[in-house]
């Protein structure tokens, strides 16, 4: 019964992935805006203007897209062994109607995740044995080297301390629109199975006037663990990156009191000024003349 339910998840997941391929290798080739993957270099995230005469197509496969999804999550939970990743069919593609004045930007961005010490060195163990295997002779020693550090700085810190592995250096997608029902500007990010107008009421996007602004992190604070087999992530101590929070915490509600008090000061000076303006108006006023009465 198990082994069925098996072949027919696994049989469901290759039409998935055949249907998703076709999908993507139209969409990229009708696409008017993408990105590049720093990694491959290779086209994604795909902004698609619909041509009219392929509305429907789209729409219809969205569709079908969201079944599959549907189905084969419904399926994994009976059959654990399922291990397909969910990134590759959700978000579902964005299919936007009703669209107007269409624009696009980038935007910085950052990931992270968190792992314990524990898992760091399984993980490490795993990177060790595929360098000796995939690695070539002349790099080998190079790689293994830097790995034996990497589990020198692990060993020392606690099994159950929690890193936080931030990766940043790279931009999110982002569309921006007008819609008859919003009242201001829609805005959507352009996840890597893309994002799909309406070829009938849309004929053009443009870039965004929008100026790039270089963002600034707290972890700018932090300096990282000198960990390298994650790749381009960086490696924070997570209870180092609580504490300088709550101290930046603390530092804001601090400079928020201090400003309250000095505001308050200033207000009071203000209102003493302006009384003794008041008294010496007064005291530079000519008395009136007093009329004597018979």
């Amino acid at each position: 019964m198990l082994m069925k339910k098996i072949q027919r998840v696994e049989k469901l997941y290759k039409e998935f992935l055949s249907f998703r391929e076709r999908f993507l290798k139209e969409a990229m080739e009708l696409a008017t805006v993408t990105q590049t993957a720093i990694l491959t270099g290779e086209a994604y995230r795909p902004i698609v203007i619909v041509p009219p005469e392929k509305f429907l197509q789209f729409e219809s496969d969205i569709e079908l897209w969201a079944k599959y999804a549907f189905n084969l999550e419904q399926l994994a939970t009976d059959v654990k062994q399922f291990g397909a990743a969910k990134r590759l069919f959700y978000p579902f593609p964005k299919l936007i109607t009703n669209a107007s004045n269409v624009t696009y930007y980038t935007n910085e961005a950052s990931a992270q995740q968190t792992r314990t010490v524990k898992a760091a060195l399984r993980q490490l163990t795993v990177a060790v044995r595929s360098a000796r295997t995939h690695q070539p002779p002349e790099q080998l020693e190079q790689v293994l080297d830097g790995l034996n550090k990497d589990r020198e700085i692990l060993s020392s810190l606690p099994p159950e301390t929690v890193l936080i592995c931030r990766r940043t250096g790279y931009n999110d997608l982002y569309c921006s629109y007008e819609t008859p029902d919003a009242s201001g500007r829609v805005v959507t990010r352009v996840s890597s199975n893309g994002a799909f107008f309406d070829g009938r009421e849309v004929t053009e996007i443009k870039l965004a006037e929008k100026a790039q602004t270089n963002k600034t992190s707290f972890y700018d604070q932090l300096t990282p663990l000198p960990i390298k087999m994650y790749g381009g992530c960086k490696v924070y101590l997570e209870h180092e990156a609580k504490a300088l929070k709550e101290h930046l915490k603390g530092t804001k509600q601090e400079r928020r009191i201090q400003s309250r008090v000095k505001r308050a000061a200033k207000q009071a000076a203000e209102r003493a000024a302006a009384r003794r303006a008041r008294e010496e108006a007064e005291a530079a006023a000519p008395t009136p003349p007093v009329n004597d009465i018979e």
